[in-house]
């Protein structure tokens, strides 16, 4: 009889662990800002040369050769945009421009195959 009450102690014990399972990484690789769209992470960056954005597929670098992208801009209401371009390896970068304080990012990325898009939006602070 003890050894059923701890075996069903052990089974409600295992039963009411709750494991939280999330995708993308949770703390910048880079110094940026990070968000989470689906499956796919993105870092973005402002640095001295402009803008860069990391692309992870999951928590995997993702290779942007033939990618393209757009950087949209809001701040205080103004708009301003960017192309982004492979910049080697699981980078994207927009040379040339800088990202304003309170400014709110959007990002959107065509893969390689010229058709699929996924988007992502910042808070820049």
């Amino acid at each position: 009889m003890k050894l059923f009450r701890a075996t069903v102690m052990f089974c409600i014990a295992l039963l009411s662990c709750n494991y939280a399972f999330s995708h993308g990484l949770s703390d910048p690789q880079h110094g940026g800002v990070l968000t989470v769209s689906g499956d796919w992470t993105f870092e973005l960056v402002d640095t001295d040369e402009g803008v860069t954005v990391y692309v992870y597929d999951d928590t995997i670098p993702y290779e942007t050769d033939g990618m393209t992208g757009k950087l949209s801009v809001n701040s205080d209401g103004e708009q301003s945009e960017a192309v982004l371009k492979p910049a080697g390896g699981m980078t994207l970068a927009a040379e040339d421009f800088d990202l304003p304080e309170g400014a709110t990012v959007l990002v959107v990325v065509t893969l390689a195959d010229g058709y699929t898009k996924v988007g992502s939006r910042f808070s820049i602070e």
